[in-house]
């Protein structure tokens, strides 16, 4: 009670000890605060925040997730050196490569689909022999491959599994 009626003022009023209060004479004298004193204020009851934690804790967890999922995409993508072979798909530094259709007219070329492993966006190659594409060579078009080379590592990449 100390605190309110310090706080409360009579507007032409000679004095607080007044004994009849008119509601249109009262008014509140708040605090004034320095800068420092306020930022202080805030930084102590910060903690309370209740919408800022809930805040904070969906973005963790949002960052969190995002870290798992690039650290699955990464574990997924083989390391191009080991890849040889017979290949449905081959795994480049930057996307997935899938041989979708060779094609023969005036002059015969393979168009390959490209996957980038960030952000999922599909793009297509063209792709003609003795095109050098991220260090591979492409050498042979067949009707339903083509072979690429990159120094003694030989892929056959396939448009689709053989029967065995």
């Amino acid at each position: 009670m100390n605190d309110f009626s310090s706080r409360l003022l009579l507007v032409g009023g000679d004095s607080n000890s007044d004994k009849e209060l008119n509601a249109d004479k009262v008014t509140l004298a708040w605090p004034n605060y320095q800068q420092d004193e306020k930022i202080e204020l805030v930084k102590l009851y910060q903690k309370y925040d209740y919408a800022a934690r809930v805040a904070a804790d969906k973005a963790a967890q949002e960052a969190k997730k995002s870290t798992a999922k690039v650290k699955a995409v990464k574990d997924e993508i083989p390391d191009i050196n080991s890849q040889k072979g017979e290949l449905l798909s081959l795994y480049t530094e930057s996307s997935k490569l899938s041989l979708k259709a060779v094609i023969n007219e005036s002059q015969r070329f393979a168009l390959v689909q490209q996957q980038s492993h960030d952000n999922k966006q599909v793009g297509w190659l063209k792709l003609v022999p003795g095109q050098t594409f991220e260090g591979f060579v492409v050498s042979k078009l067949n009707h339903t491959s083509i072979e690429l080379v990159r120094g003694d590592q030989v892929i056959e990449l396939l448009m689709y599994k053989r029967n065995s």
